[in-house]
């Protein structure tokens, strides 16, 4: 059994996450046939029905040989599907992580600070990593300003960096 199979669900105040195989798949293609917000891919952008099975086929295949965490976004209140997250990168010699989503253009900045800090805590808790980044895909207004509260550096054009040592206090409980 691969350790990672014990990583869910991850709760947060508002949201929770989840396998990608609790969420049904027609709510994974809607994602991205509709407008969303994303981060580098998380996952190839499906153009019908089946390449959103293959993704998640995929994507849990390389969850349970312990290459990424994939969940699926739900929010506890109304459990409606709003996104998906992906920390990958996680065993990588230079120990940098990398964090991934995608979310429907409708939410709010609540959710992106909410499940980023989460997933952050995550990383500190569970993974001998010393720096998390996020490549911006697309330009939103909302991205950057949550990255900036969340203490990330701009390294680039589209990419953002934390370094863990110099927040890791501020990701206690």
């Amino acid at each position: 059994m691969s350790t990672f199979e014990k990583y869910h669900p991850v709760l947060t105040p508002h949201y929770q996450l989840d396998w990608l195989t609790q969420t049904p798949v027609k709510e994974i293609f809607a994602l991205y046939q509709n407008e969303h917000i994303e981060t580098s891919l998380t996952l190839a952008k499906p153009t019908e029905i089946l390449d959103t099975v293959r993704n998640v086929n995929h994507t849990m295949q390389a969850v349970m040989s312990e290459e990424e965490l994939t969940w699926g976004i739900t929010d506890k209140d109304t459990n409606e599907f709003v996104g998906i997250i992906k920390i990958y990168n996680l065993k990588s010699e230079t120990k940098t992580a990398k964090i991934s989503f995608v979310l429907r253009h409708d939410e709010s900045d609540v959710l992106v600070y909410e499940v980023l800090k989460r997933a952050i805590k995550f990383v500190i808790d569970h993974f001998d990593t010393e720096t998390i980044e996020i490549s911006l895909h697309q330009k939103d207004a909302i991205i950057p300003t949550v990255l900036n509260e969340l203490k990330f550096n701009q390294t680039s054009a589209d990419t953002y960096q934390l370094n863990l040592a110099d927040v890791t206090s501020d990701y206690e409980e």
